[in-house]
């Protein structure tokens, strides 16, 4: 610019990578790391970048380019939004997408298995399918799994790693049997509580076509369905949009400060949208299901039974993560390693701080109004 104004952001699209006008970009990134601009990237491969540049960009992803997005990548550009700050998914969704039936969904190839134990979360994640339009069978582990594979036609299959009577290996060693001997590929896509390198190794090894991370929001499920099991006519609703965001200083004011609350409010919104009356019956399912476990796993505490002290707490870990209580799961996820490992001055240690931190989030849930019990 002639008049050597500053700005705030300067927005680079995608159409610059083309041929020569990729030159053009480096005299302005130069100039933009001596300064306070900062870039907003649209649909700009940003790891082509170098990384003197890091730091200095917001890249946005997630195609078309909806309006809402594009605002939201601009004010975390200019320091106004934190990146931090999820945009509500009720401005994501214009409206929920219409829910086929099971044979309807299963005529047209995209009726979808879900193998997972844990009820609270076969819960989140039948609610957060639905918004997203798709029909859904469930199954508690492996084996009823693969009985519903066997009498129907699946898209795609969602699938817990550690469950009973069948795990997620074994289910995914049986369907690609049935796949080979008709010719079919069904994608098979892990849900893990934990991203351990060795454990998603042995899932493509086994033949899983990818995996997703627990808790999963909807605009990840979202990504992973689109790419999997995408539908067959283009949707109706608006698309979500979630701008991937890189750190960008707040013009020199100091960072908001954390609240040492219990519980993410965030966390439902992220994985089922704004919904009062279906956060509230979540919560509801998650505090009744963990109390029950919580009284479970004191009878396996006092005999000292680890293993399924255990397969207790990780059910909790992940539940309890998926409603935002982070400080238990994280509780949890140190018992379940102390159980795994045999240790048992750690689970002597913090299994009596459960049962407290448990009150904690279920007195936060009523304080806040989230649930009436």
């Amino acid at each position: 610019r002639k008049d050597n104004k500053p700005r705030d952001v300067v927005v680079i699209d995608d159409a610059f990578q083309q041929g020569s006008n990729i030159d053009a970009i480096w005299p302005i990134l130069g100039k933009i790391t001596k300064s306070k601009t900062r870039v907003l990237l649209s649909r700009f491969d940003a790891h082509s970048l170098p990384d003197k540049f890091k730091g200095k960009y917001v890249a946005l992803r997630d195609m078309p380019l909806g309006r809402l997005g594009f605002i939201r990548g601009v004010a975390i550009a200019a320091g106004l939004e934190s990146p931090d700050v999820l945009m509500s998914l009720e401005h994501a969704f214009a409206e929920a997408l219409p829910i086929p039936t099971v044979d309807e969904a299963e005529a047209v190839g995209e009726l979808v298995l879900l193998a997972e134990d844990n009820l609270v979360n076969q819960d989140v994640l039948i609610r957060q399918l639905n918004l997203l339009g798709y029909a859904v069978v469930a199954a508690e582990n492996g084996q009823e799994a693969l009985d519903q594979f066997k009498q129907r036609t699946f898209g795609l299959v969602l699938s817990d790693l550690h469950m009973p009577v069948m795990d997620g290996y074994q289910l995914t060693e049986e369907i690609r049997k049935i796949d080979q001997a008709n010719d079919e590929h069904t994608p098979i896509i892990a849900v893990t509580a934990a991203a351990l390198s060795a454990e998603l190794e042995r899932c493509i090894e086994i033949g899983m076509d990818t995996h997703v991370t627990k808790p999963l929001v909807l605009t990840d499920l979202k990504a992973a369905m689109d790419k999997w099991l995408p539908h067959a006519e283009a949707p109706s609703a608006a698309p979500l949009t979630q701008p991937q965001t890189f750190p960008v200083a707040n013009k020199g004011e100091e960072p908001p400060a954390t609240t040492e609350a219990p519980v993410d409010p965030t966390m439902l919104v992220q994985m089922v949208g704004d919904d009062p009356e279906l956060h509230a019956e979540l919560i509801g399912h998650f505090l009744k299901t963990t109390k029950d476990i919580l009284s479970e796993m004191d009878g396996h505490f006092t005999k000292r039974r680890l293993d399924k002290y255990g397969g207790l707490v990780h059910r909790i870990k992940s539940s309890a993560r998926a409603v935002g209580a982070n400080k238990l799961g994280e509780m949890c996820n140190e018992l379940e390693v102390a159980a795994k490992s045999g240790d048992w001055n750690t689970v002597e240690q913090l299994h009596p701080l459960l049962y407290p931190e448990f009150l904690l989030v279920k007195q936060y849930f009523i304080d806040t109004k989230r649930v009436e019990l």
